[in-house]
C-alpha cells in the first residue's frame, strides 16, 4: 500500500516536472543568466516542501530496493550453501548405498 502511494506520488511529481520543463523551455530566453540573475531566480524558487516530500519518497524507494537486494543476496548465498550441502549428502548416500550393495552381495555368496 505504501509502495503504491509512493509510486503514484512520484508519477505525479514526474508529470508536474515534465510540464514545468516544457513550460520553461517555451518561455525561456536564450541568453545565459549571470550570477546575480541566477541568485535572484534561486531566491524566487519556493519548492522546498515538494522537494522534501520527493526526497522522502525516493529515499523510501531506495531503502526498499537496497533491502530487497540484500535479502536476495543473502537468499542466494544460503541457496548455494544448501546446494553444496545437498551434493555432498547425495555423494555420501551414494557411497553408503554402494557399500550396502557390496555387503549384500558378499552375504549372498556365503
Amino acid at each position: 500500500d505504501k509502495l503504491k502511494q509512493t509510486e503514484s506520488h512520484l508519477t505525479r511529481l514526474l508529470s508536474k516536472r515534465r510540464n514545468d520543463l516544457n513550460r520553461n523551455k517555451s518561455t525561456r530566453q536564450t541568453k545565459a543568466m549571470n550570477s546575480d540573475e541566477l541568485q535572484q531566480h534561486l531566491k524566487g524558487m519556493n519548492q522546498f516542501a515538494p522537494i522534501n516530500e520527493e526526497v522522502k519518497s525516493i529515499m523510501f524507494l531506495l531503502e526498499k530496493k537496497v533491502s530487497d537486494r540484500v535479502t536476495l543476496s543473502q537468499n542466494k548465498d544460503a541457496y548455494e550453501t544448501k546446494v553444496v550441502e545437498h551434493g555432498k549428502l547425495m555423494q555420501a548416500m551414494a557411497k553408503e548405498v554402494k557399500c550396502l550393495h557390496q555387503q549384500n552381495a558378499a552375504y549372498r555368496e556365503t
